[in-house]
């Protein structure tokens, strides 16, 4: 009986060592003695994923403009392409690129060309041709706009991975 005791204490050592010392958890970098995963890091005394938060987007603070969702830690367009410093969708002034504006005689952008109208199951919005079940800035409807960090799927906007729509804005819930 002591031998097998002896042996599930030696069991019960090996794992709190291989848990504390083998790197599970970290230590918060920003001093301020928050502990969090290791896919997170401290904001304030907040663990966050800065590869996915919208609101700590590759540093804590880093927060992604309206239409952007965060992805590997940079803030990118959830829809459309981004011109300049914003996101903007293929419309008759950026069809198919920034630069590419449309002439009055195919005053449309469709699948990103100029046409006079738009193809069976896209719908015009303004002088775009869109589908307002996948289109973050027309979801559900023309003008539509999903928040920051979320995105339409099926006419209704939504966020990514673990993080829920809390008023206008994507969070993770597990964390904040």
């Amino acid at each position: 009986m002591l031998s097998r005791t002896t042996s599930y204490f030696a069991c019960l050592a090996a794992l709190v060592s291989a848990l504390f010392i083998g790197g599970c958890a970290k230590p918060a970098s920003s001093g301020s003695g928050v502990t969090c995963n290791s896919d997170q890091t401290a904001c304030g005394s907040v663990c966050k994923n800065v590869q996915s938060d919208n609101q700590n987007c590759g540093a804590c603070g880093t927060v992604c403009q309206s239409g952007q969702i965060c992805q590997s830690g940079k803030c990118a367009c959830s829809s459309g392409m981004l011109c300049g410093s914003s996101c903007v969708t293929s419309d008759a002034n950026h069809c198919g690129s920034c630069s590419t504006v449309c002439p009055s005689s195919s005053p449309v952008c469709n699948n990103n060309q100029c046409s006079s109208s738009c193809s069976s199951g896209q719908t015009q919005c303004g002088t775009a041709c869109t589908s307002t079940s996948t289109d973050s800035n027309n979801c559900g409807s023309c003008g539509t706009v999903c928040p920051a960090g979320a995105t339409c799927s099926g006419g209704t906007c939504g966020c990514s991975g673990s993080q829920k729509l809390c008023g206008s804005t994507c969070l993770d819930t597990s964390a904040d």
